[in-house]
């Protein structure tokens, strides 16, 4: 199931090319629609003339654009605020293989992360043949030990793609939102101010909720905040504590939820909850994209017609 979700996301196109036609052009509202069809049109008419090919009407030029010859293709890159026009000459299939911007060589961020968590399930995999390699070999307890150290890394690893997650989709989103051009100066900024915190959900959550008004609460299961406060305190005890339980962890949540992982002073996890802890940063992953969608597709077009606009006054000047 988690390989599948995988590698639906891995095979996603990102929203930095889009093909000018009709539906494309009905996004915008009506003043910016009929502005950007003259930029399109002018650009297409300057194209034509160059190349010496037939100009067509401005009410047919943009009939069919993805079985035309001529294709006019607009980028806006939600990551460096590229936007540029280009005409190409291309099959469809081959404009959906332009996904990465050339400005800035990316993506996605979704892509990096998930890219982390398929490395994660591969690790597992490993580990999971080693186990019934080396049970073969060696007792009860002897098996218990490797796995207690495997688990903990295992736990480690999922708390920083967890981190990465929150901080990398808060800056993204604090981009498009803002309007900024000066990412690398803002997330110098963001990451002096926070610290730690997109390591913590509820941090992190407050985060997103001052700067970007978006509750993240509301966005995934109760049962999924869970098992991400507990993914958190459990790597900190390991990191922190080198794996021991003391007063300040038995007073949290976490301890009375984790109950069947404790043995003593120390915390056994098991594969089946690594795997859960997993199935809830996939969640949130799910839930931070689709947001992160939605914000891009509400300000793209704004962004792409002020652009030419002030492109247009500047010339101008």
């Amino acid at each position: 199931m988690r390989k599948s979700i995988l590698k639906t996301y891995l095979n996603k196109r990102t929203d930095v090319y889009h093909l000018v036609d009709q539906s494309y052009l009905s996004k915008f509202e009506e003043k910016q629609g009929a502005f950007m069809l003259m930029k399109y049109y002018e650009f297409y008419c300057s194209y034509c003339k160059e190349h010496n090919v037939k100009i067509q009407p401005i009410d047919r030029f943009l009939l069919n654009a993805s079985k035309k010859k001529i294709k006019i293709i607009q980028v806006c890159c939600p990551y460096c605020g590229r936007i540029e026009m280009l005409i190409v000459q291309k099959k469809m299939s081959e404009i959906k293989k332009m996904q990465y911007c050339t400005k800035c060589g990316k993506k996605s961020t979704a892509e990096y992360v998930f890219l982390q968590l398929s490395s994660l399930i591969r690790m597992k995999e490993v580990h999971n043949a080693g186990f019934q390699a080396l049970s073969k070999n060696h007792d009860k307890e002897t098996m218990e030990i490797f796995e207690y150290d495997i688990m903990q890394t295992e736990i480690v690893e999922l708390t920083c793609i967890l981190e990465k997650i929150l901080r990398d989709f808060y800056m993204d989103i604090a981009h498009i939102v803002y309007k900024t051009n000066q990412a690398e100066y803002i997330e110098r900024l963001i990451e002096k101010s926070t610290n730690n915190d997109f390591m913590h959900f509820d941090k992190a959550n407050n985060h997103y909720k001052k700067g970007l008004n978006i509750n993240l609460h509301d966005k995934v299961s109760t049962e999924c905040k869970k098992n991400l406060i507990d993914l958190v305190n459990l790597r900190n005890i390991i990191i922190h504590n080198n794996g021991f339980i003391d007063e300040r962890f038995k007073k949290t949540e976490t301890f009375r939820r984790i109950s069947h992982m404790i043995n003593g002073d120390l915390i056994f996890i098991k594969d089946g909850d690594v795997t859960k802890y997993l199935g809830s940063v996939l969640e949130l992953l799910i839930a931070i994209e689709e947001e992160f969608d939605r914000s891009f597709k509400e300000q793209m077009n704004m962004l792409i017609a002020n652009y030419y606009f002030n492109l247009g006054n500047n010339n101008l000047k």
